[in-house]
């Protein structure tokens, strides 16, 4: 009978011990929210002087690149007239969607939809920015974010916030991205 007491009296040492030396661990992992990064080109308005881009390591080096921010020439223009453009590195797989009526932070990275750039048809395109007939500037579409997938696959969403540089000299594009975790 004092073999089982002491049994008891162990098991119920231990048992208290072991409840009262664990903590509270509700198992959840904060995971810090992604921040966007900003981007502004150099001068692309000569059609000859694109600038690429590869969004994962921010490289504007003409190899392995996502983008090309440049200009292309307006069809039916009395003039030579350039406006602003946006093309995919369609050889290397990288797709497009333009997804519009939705604030940037609200966009989720939907993958339905995508399209390459197929010879003078493209998915961005001029589609970055539209002409204000009231400021004779152009301007970005509100709430028009495009969504990419990269050459190393990834999703990035990213929308255009400017045309203009901080002396309001036009050519020099600004965008906001965010890269998908």
């Amino acid at each position: 009978m004092a073999k089982i007491k002491n049994l008891l009296s162990l098991s119920l040492l231990f048992s208290i011990l072991f409840l009262t030396s664990c903590k509270d661990n509700d198992n959840t992992v904060s995971v810090p929210e992604p921040t966007s990064k900003i981007l502004t080109t150099r001068y692309i308005k000569n059609p000859d002087l694109p600038q690429y881009f590869k969004f994962s390591t921010a490289d504007t080096s003409q190899t392995n690149w996502d983008v090309k921010f440049t200009v292309v020439p307006v069809i039916g223009a009395p003039t030579p007239t350039y406006s602003p453009s946006i093309l995919l590195n369609s050889q290397n797989e990288v797709v497009a969607k333009i997804v519009d009526s939705l604030e940037f932070t609200n966009v989720s990275f939907d993958t339905t939809g995508f399209q390459h750039d197929e010879d003078s048809t493209y998915v961005i395109g001029t589609n970055c920015f539209q002409y204000s007939h009231t400021t004779h500037q152009l301007l970005p579409y509100q709430n028009r974010t495009f969504i990419v997938r990269t050459t190393d696959n990834k999703l990035v969403k990213f929308k255009m916030l400017s045309y203009y540089n901080e002396q309001n000299q036009s050519g020099y594009m600004k965008l906001e991205y965010l890269i998908k975790q």
